[in-house]
């Protein structure tokens, strides 16, 4: 309990506070004994009830929402032959691949062709440049054309 004029701890059972000399009477101790029967209700901890866990439902493809449906092996190989069309299949892989689907999985497989073109043009250009760069340094062309000349 405390000292109601200086605020020092004092033991419950002193009649007097050992502080400053205050006389401490029973009502005091009463209230300080109320107190601290206050002060641990409020430090524990509410009681929870356990909420029983809502009953697990297995996902089949019927239940799922149509942006997760799964494609099928038919739906990947029509979308492939659709994305080699030149010109065509690449407008519909651009849109596909940027969100002009709600199916997610078409949208990623979109995006896994189109990076996969990307790769196979960058090979390409690559091999080209290499080409060109080792062609014009042994002379290739020029036999070529010593070869054309000479026919005629």
């Amino acid at each position: 309990m405390k000292c109601t004029n200086c605020g020092n701890d004092i033991a419950n059972e002193c009649t007097f506070c050992p502080e400053c000399g205050t006389g401490i009477n029973n009502a005091t101790q009463a209230d300080a004994a109320q107190e601290a029967k206050t002060e641990t209700v409020e430090t524990q901890s509410p009681v929870v009830t356990p909420v029983a866990a809502p009953a697990k439902s297995e996902i089949t493809e019927d239940t799922l929402p149509a942006k997760f449906k799964p494609m099928g092996a038919w739906s990947y190989f029509g979308h492939s032959i659709l994305f080699s069309i030149p010109l065509v299949g690449l407008i519909f892989l651009i849109v596909f691949a940027t969100g002009g689907t709600r199916n997610i999985n078409k949208r990623n497989y979109a995006r896994s062709y189109f990076c996969g073109l990307a790769i196979f043009a960058v090979i390409a250009i690559v091999v080209v440049v290499l080409l060109l760069v080792f062609g014009a340094a042994t002379g290739v062309g020029t036999s070529l054309d010593s070869i054309a000349n000479s026919v005629y």
